[in-house]
C-alpha cells in the first residue's frame, strides 16, 4: 500500500492532480455535482432551437454558399455584427496592400538579378508565405488566444516587428484569407492535432499539391507522400516534420478550419468546465465538418464531464469510426467505461491508446488509475512508474 501511495504522489507532484481520478457513476463525490447538471445535460442533442444567433446565420449561408471563407473565420474568431466584420476586413485590406508593395518590390529586384519574370500561383503563395514571415519572423505561438483570426491579424498588424501571432489555426487562417484573396486555390491538410495550408496547382495537366506549414519558415512545399488513397480520399505522412509527428493527413475544405476554430473554443470551455458552451461551440464545429473526429472526441470528453458516460461512448466511437488510430478518442472512451465499471473494455482502450502512442505519458498515468479503481494495484504501481520517468524526460 505504501508503495502505491507513494507511485501516485510523485505522479501528483508531476501532473497528475487528485481530480482526475476514476469514480463510477454512483460514487459519493459525483452525487452533488451530478444532482445539479443531470436535467439540463444529461442528454445532448444536435437540434437548433429557437431563433438563430449571429454565429448560426453565419453557419447557415456558409453552407449554403452564401458567405465567403474570410467572413465565416471572423464571425468564428467572435466578431458579432457586420461592422466588426467589416472593419477586421479593411486590416485586411493594409496588410493585402503591404504585400503587394513588399510583392511588386521583390519582384522587380528579381528580374533586374535574372533577367525573367515570375507570376504563376507556386511562385506567388512562395511569395506570400515569404513575406508573413519576414515582417514576422516569430510569428508561431502556441497559446489559448492564438486560433482567433482576429487576434493574428492585429499582430501582424502590429508595429513590433518579433511580436508572436498564432498557433497553427490561426496562422493558417491568415494564410488562406490572404491567398483566397490572390484566387490562389487553397485547401486544408489536417490530422487529429495540426492543421496547414495545401495549395492545388496544374502542372502540363498534371495536378501539383503543396503543402504549407504555417509554423515553420522552411514549412513552404514541405515534404509529404500519400500512403493511403481511396476514390473519397487520400491520407498523407510528411517526410520532413518532426520525428513525432507520425499523424495521418487528410485533404478537407476551409469549412474544416472554420470548424477548427469552433473545436478549439469547446475545448477552453471544456477546462473552465462550462460543458453547456462546450457543446454548443463543438456541434457547430460538428455541423461544418462532419468528419471532425477530434471535435467528436471532445464532445466525448464534454460527456464525461457531465456524467453521460454512455453519450460519451457514442461520440469516441465515432471518432474512432472516423480514424482508427486516434490515441486520445480511445482514452475517453476507457475513461467513460471505468466510471461505467466495464473494466475489461476500459482497460482494453487504455492498452490500445498505449499501442498507438508508447511515449504519451498521461494515458499510463490514466491507465494507471483505472487500475487502481478495480483493484489492480500492482499494476497501477507500474503504470504511475513508467508515468513519473516519461515526464521527467520530457524536463
Amino acid at each position: 500500500m505504501a508503495e502505491i501511495i507513494e507511485a501516485i504522489s510523485e505522479s501528483e507532484m508531476v501532473g497528475i492532480s487528485s481530480d482526475t481520478y476514476l469514480y463510477p457513476d454512483n460514487h459519493p463525490a459525483n452525487a452533488d455535482a451530478k444532482t445539479s447538471l443531470e436535467a439540463k445535460m444529461e442528454e445532448n442533442t444536435d437540434e437548433f432551437t429557437g431563433e438563430l444567433d449571429f454565429e448560426e446565420q453565419m453557419i447557415e449561408r456558409l453552407l449554403a454558399g452564401e458567405c465567403s471563407i474570410e467572413y465565416a473565420l471572423l464571425v468564428a474568431s467572435g466578431l458579432d455584427n457586420d461592422e466588426e466584420v467589416e472593419k477586421y476586413q479593411r486590416k485586411i485590406g493594409k496588410i493585402q496592400s503591404d504585400f503587394d508593395a513588399w510583392y511588386t518590390n521583390s519582384n522587380a529586384c528579381h528580374t533586374e538579378r535574372f533577367g525573367e519574370e515570375r507570376r504563376d500561383d507556386i511562385h506567388i503563395a512562395k511569395a506570400l508565405f515569404d513575406y508573413l514571415w519576414e515582417r514576422k519572423p516569430e510569428r508561431y505561438r502556441y497559446g489559448y488566444t492564438g486560433y482567433r483570426l482576429t487576434c493574428v491579424i492585429d499582430h501582424q498588424l502590429d508595429k513590433e516587428q518579433y511580436l508572436m501571432l498564432g498557433d497553427c489555426v490561426g496562422l493558417t487562417a491568415l494564410y488562406t484569407v490572404l491567398g483566397t484573396r490572390l484566387e490562389l486555390d487553397l485547401s486544408v491538410l489536417c490530422s487529429e492535432y495540426h492543421i496547414l495550408s495545401c495549395l492545388t496547382t496544374s502542372e502540363e495537366e498534371a495536378v501539383k499539391k503543396t503543402a504549407i506549414e504555417n509554423t515553420r519558415r522552411n514549412g513552404f512545399d514541405a515534404h509529404f507522400t500519400e500512403k493511403e488513397s481511396t476514390e473519397k480520399e487520400s491520407i498523407y505522412y510528411f517526410d520532413d516534420f518532426e520525428s513525432h509527428d507520425t499523424y495521418a493527413y487528410r485533404e478537407e475544405s476551409l469549412l474544416n478550419l472554420v470548424a477548427c476554430i469552433f473545436n478549439n473554443r469547446g475545448t477552453l470551455n471544456i477546462d473552465a468546465k462550462l460543458f453547456d458552451r462546450a457543446f454548443n461551440e463543438l456541434k457547430k464545429a460538428i455541423r461544418l465538418s462532419p468528419n471532425h473526429a477530434t471535435a467528436f472526441n471532445n464532445r466525448g470528453c464534454a460527456n464525461n464531464g457531465v456524467y453521460n458516460y454512455n453519450g460519451a461512448i457514442a461520440d469516441c466511437n465515432e471518432a474512432i469510426r472516423l480514424n482508427s488510430k486516434f490515441a486520445e478518442a480511445f482514452v475517453t472512451r476507457g475513461c467513460a467505461k471505468t466510471r461505467l465499471g466495464r473494466m475489461e473494455e476500459a482497460i482494453a482502450d487504455f492498452d490500445d491508446a498505449i499501442r498507438l502512442e508508447p511515449d504519451c505519458a498521461i494515458f499510463y498515468g490514466q491507465r494507471g488509475e483505472a487500475k487502481l479503481f478495480f483493484g489492480d494495484n500492482e499494476g497501477s504501481i507500474v503504470d504511475f512508474k513508467t508515468y513519473n520517468r516519461l515526464i521527467k524526460k520530457m524536463f
